[in-house]
């Protein structure tokens, strides 16, 4: 029926918006925003604490520096540490199509 068709395509919104869109970290799943500063993030859990890249949300923990990563990371076409805003959208835009793609190809 139409409702549950309604219903189905409320979840599948939901799961898209939980698990392809927000942004989180590699390690804990905290959900994080955008970034004003440095693009090597660290988790603002305080349980987990990973540094990350935050343009492709590669964990950086263990031997990895952060900032080394940012710095050659695949996304970040200035190869420095402080990504221009305009940098950082289009990073976060390929990353969420990467993982729409993924999520519809599972689906």
């Amino acid at each position: 029926t139409q409702s549950t068709w309604g219903l189905r395509a409320e979840l599948l919104s939901r799961r898209i918006a939980d698990e392809v869109l927000t942004l989180r970290c590699p390690r804990c799943s905290s959900a994080w925003f955008d970034h004003e500063a440095c693009a090597a993030l660290a988790c603002a859990n305080t349980d987990c604490r990973a540094r990350f890249c935050g343009l492709c949300c590669r964990d950086c923990s263990g031997d990895d520096n952060p900032h080394d990563h940012v710095r050659n990371c695949a996304r970040n076409p200035s190869r420095d540490v402080w990504v221009p805003a305009a940098d950082k959208v289009a990073a976060h835009r390929a990353l969420r199509q990467e993982r729409l793609d993924s999520f519809f190809a599972r689906e």
